[in-house]
């Protein structure tokens, strides 16, 4: 875990919790915020099925795993920090983790370490890299459109448990009985909205609604992703501990991390919403011939006016 990061969170889950000590993280699966013997901040799961599972070839810079059998044929997992300085990253690491294992019951170890595997690799990805353009971009819209317009209607924890942006090849908010796609473009380029896979647009069970924001850049003007979060940092301080950590863990999960990752400053144009029904213009995932691997295609704005509704209607 080497990635430095500036101080992004108020929020230390571990404070207050004395030595040997252990706080419920969410109600249903054992997991607990814990503080050892040594005062060593841990992320505890408890009535873990090992099964065959081995956490031998698992290796977290800074982070020890340390397995416990209880012996009635079920584990204690604990995670440690090594390194008290890197708390933020490790709260971040740990609120994914409850998010991912939340509905399981007893907890399942594959499924614990397949998404410390994920982190692992994110990790490798992440030294030394600095966000594209096309990621500020994306990130920007995301960002945008959860705290100007889900927010006033459904509040800050819906919005930030419905931003599903880092889950590929999902639409970017599930807002259960619908479900939002965010696209941007530059106000200087051609006014098409760039599809990167067909399910984006595949309607299954829940409707699609398609929200493209026209964008300008001005290195003197607008805003970048850390004015948005620092313009909408006492709404993220209402979150949920839990809630809180993982909004910071997709962050960091799509390529931010602090200030310096994304400078670029944008204006929001303009905002289009749309229905995706009807002959609305798609690569149904759902139609896509056996062989072949990879779809990405542009749709021109201009084409599906008839198929434009109010901003006012995107989020009911």
């Amino acid at each position: 875990m080497k990635c430095a990061m500036t101080k992004l969170t108020k929020i230390n889950p571990w404070q207050g919790i004395i030595s040997s000590s252990k706080k419920r993280c969410i109600s249903g699966p054992d997991i607990y915020w814990h503080v050892d013997e040594a005062g060593i901040y841990c992320l505890r799961f408890e009535n873990v099925e090992l099964g065959s599972v081995n956490f031998n070839n698992i290796e977290l810079n800074e982070i020890s795993i340390v397995l416990q059998d209880t012996g009635n044929g079920l584990f204690i997992i604990t995670l440690k920090l090594l390194e008290p300085r890197k708390y933020e990253l490790f709260y971040f690491l740990s609120s994914d983790l409850i998010n991912h294992l939340a509905n399981e019951t007893p907890i399942s170890a594959h499924k614990l370490k397949k998404r410390l595997q994920f982190w692992i690799e994110l990790w490798k990805k992440r030294n030394n890299r600095e966000m594209s353009h096309i990621a500020q971009m994306n990130l920007f819209s995301e960002l945008y459109v959860l705290f100007d317009l889900i927010v006033p209607k459904k509040g800050i924890e819906f919005a930030v448990l419905s931003w599903r942006g880092p889950e590929k090849d999902k639409q970017d908010f599930d807002l259960t009985e619908y479900l939002v796609e965010v696209k941007s473009y530059l106000s200087t380029s051609k006014k098409t909205l760039k599809i990167s896979s067909a399910e984006q647009l595949t309607v299954r069970s829940q409707p699609i609604k398609l929200t493209a924001l026209q964008l300008s850049q001005n290195p003197n003007h607008g805003q970048s992703i850390f004015d948005l979060l620092t313009v909408n940092s006492n709404l993220i301080d209402e979150l949920s501990t839990v809630t809180y950590g993982l909004f910071y863990s997709k962050l960091y999960e799509l390529g931010y991390s602090q200030e310096s990752d994304a400078t670029i400053k944008f204006n929001v144009v303009s905002i289009t919403c749309f229905n995706v029904d009807g002959d609305f213009p798609v690569i149904s995932a759902l139609n896509v011939p056996s062989g072949i691997d990879t779809i990405e295609y542009a749709i021109q704005i201009d084409f599906i006016g008839k198929h434009e509704i109010n901003i006012k209607d995107l989020i009911t």
